[in-house]
C-alpha cells in the first residue's frame, strides 16, 4: 500500500509477489527495499510505483533489512531449526554473501549507525556487533535470555534494546556493556520496538496483556530521561493486538504499525512528537 497524503488514504500496489511482506527500508525519497517471507528482496527506484524482485540465494526468513545506501545492505533472519543468518549485498540486492551463521539463535533486528559499526539482536538475549562492515561479528553480554526484538541508536554511544517480558536494555559506551532497566508491568508486558530522538527522549511500543498475545492491547510509552521513568501515552481499546514497528519522518510526525490477532489492520499516527496518537 502507498499513501501520498500522510496516511489519510492508501492505494494498493502490485509488486510481483504474493508472499507476506515483513520489513521495509527506504534510503532516500526514491529508493527503497522490502523483504518477503520467501528469501526475496523487492527494490523500487520511483517512490514505490514499481518494484523489481531480487532473489537471495540463501535459505533465510527475513524479519529485518537495513540498507545503508542504494547499494549496501544487510538482511538478518533465520532458517529452520532456529539457525540465525546474516547476509550482505554491495550491489543493491543483486547478489548476497552470507556473513554469519548461528546454530541456535534466531536473529530479529539490525541497526548500523555508520558504514562500519552495527548491532544485531535476536532470541535468547543474543547481541552481535561488528566494527568492520560485517566482515566479523562478535557476541556481547546482554544480561538476559529473553528474546530481543528492537534496536535504536540515537547516537554512536547511546543505544537501546527492547524485547519480550518488557525487557529494556541500555548502553552508553557503544555497546561495550549493557544495563537492564526495569519496566513497570502495570504499563507494559512486552516490548517490540523503540525509537529515540536523542539520548534521553524516545518511545517504546509493544503490548499489555495478562496471558497471551490473543488478548493483548497495543501500548506506546514515552520517556524524557533515558528510560529512568515512563509515561504511557496510548493503549488500544481493542484486544488481540500489539504495537509492532515505528517510523518517524520528522521530530513531530511518526507512525506505529499494529499487529492484529485477527480482523482489520491499523496503524497509529502522532503529529506532536509522540504525546498523542
Amino acid at each position: 500500500l502507498k499513501t501520498s497524503d500522510a496516511g489519510a488514504s492508501w492505494v494498493p500496489k502490485s509488486i510481483g509477489t504474493t508472499q507476506s511482506l515483513i520489513s521495509i527500508d527506504f534510503v532516500n525519497d526514491s529508493v527503497g527495499f522490502i523483504s518477503d517471507i520467501n528469501s526475496k528482496i523487492l527494490r523500487t527506484t520511483d517512490i514505490g510505483e514499481n518494484w523489481i524482485v531480487r532473489h537471495i540465494d540463501i535459505d533465510i526468513f527475513i524479519p529485518r533489512i537495513d540498507f545503508l545506501n542504494e547499494m549496501t545492505g544487510y538482511v538478518v533472519g533465520y532458517r529452520s531449526g532456529s539457525i540465525g543468518v546474516i547476509a550482505k549485498t554491495n550491489d543493491g540486492g543483486l547478489t548476497w554473501t552470507q556473513q554469519y551463521l548461528n546454530n541456535s539463535r534466531q536473529l530479529i533486528d539490525v541497526s548500523f549507525f555508520n558504514d562500519s559499526v552495527g548491532i544485531i539482536v535476536g532470541n535468547f538475549g543474543i547481541i552481535l556487533k561488528t566494527t568492520n562492515s560485517g566482515n566479523n561479528w562478535f557476541t556481547q553480554n546482554s544480561g538476559t535470555l529473553k528474546n530481543l526484538r528492537g534496536i535504536d541508536f540515537p547516537d554512536e554511544n547511546t543505544g537501546y534494546l527492547t524485547g519480550d517480558s518488557g525487557i529494556f536494555i541500555k548502553t552508553t559506551n557503544k555497546g561495550a556493556s549493557w544495563t537492564s532497566i526495569v519496566m513497570d508491568q502495570n504499563l507494559v508486558r512486552s516490548l517490540v520496538d523503540c525509537y529515540f530522538w536523542s539520548a534521553d527522549s524516545g518511545i517504546v511500543v509493544g503490548g499489555y496483556n495478562t496471558s497471551s498475545y490473543s488478548n493483548g492491547y497495543a501500548v506506546v510509552l514515552i520517556t524524557y530521561n533515558g528510560g529512568a521513568t515512563w509515561q504511557r501515552v496510548f493503549i488500544s481499546n481493542r484486544s488481540g493486538e500489539w504495537c509492532w514497528k515505528i517510523s518517524f519522518v520528522s521530530r513531530q510526525i511518526g507512525y506505529v504499525s499494529i499487529e492484529r490477532h485477527s480482523g482489520f489492520s491499523y496503524f497509529l499516527k502522532t503529529t506532536n512528537g509522540g504525546q498523542n496518537w
